[in-house]
């Protein structure tokens, strides 16, 4: 990964991200290195958490908690390199109570939505140099 994206594309997203989620008071911000489970909680029409960053190689749990149906829209293809023919647009649908895994294996910004609320969206940004939480 370029030093460009390292030191400036990656914190500025994440401090953008951050920022927005303050909505009148300060909080502390999770720490999201090294987590893998994404869920949509009850009733909140959103991922929790919306950024996660982790290594190379990580499998990344998907876990619908809610009452209603969505729909899980992720392109394994990084934002940040070009397009590969070999990692085809995951069209997955999450019922109430349903599970989604997938194993990021490259280094890169990764995007994921709900095809069917617009509003839920979130990102894995994978990295070699991810610091251990634990």
């Amino acid at each position: 990964m370029n030093k460009f994206v390292r030191y400036i594309l990656l914190p500025g997203i994440f401090l953008f991200i951050s920022l927005s989620m303050v909505k009148g008071t300060a909080r502390p911000v999770k720490d999201v290195r090294n987590l893998n489970l994404i869920s949509i909680e009850k009733g909140t029409l959103s991922f929790s958490p919306k950024v996660i960053l982790v290594k190379p190689g990580t499998t990344i749990t998907w876990v619908n908690q809610d009452t209603q149906d969505h729909f899980l829209m992720f392109s394994p293809a990084a934002s940040n390199a070009k397009s590969n023919e070999a990692d085809p647009m995951i069209n997955e649908p999450l019922p109430p109570g349903a599970r989604f895994q997938h194993k990021i294996a490259r280094v890169g910004i990764y995007t994921y939505f709900c095809g069917i609320h617009n509003q839920m969206w979130g990102m894995v940004m994978v990295d070699e140099n991810v610091a251990s939480t634990r």
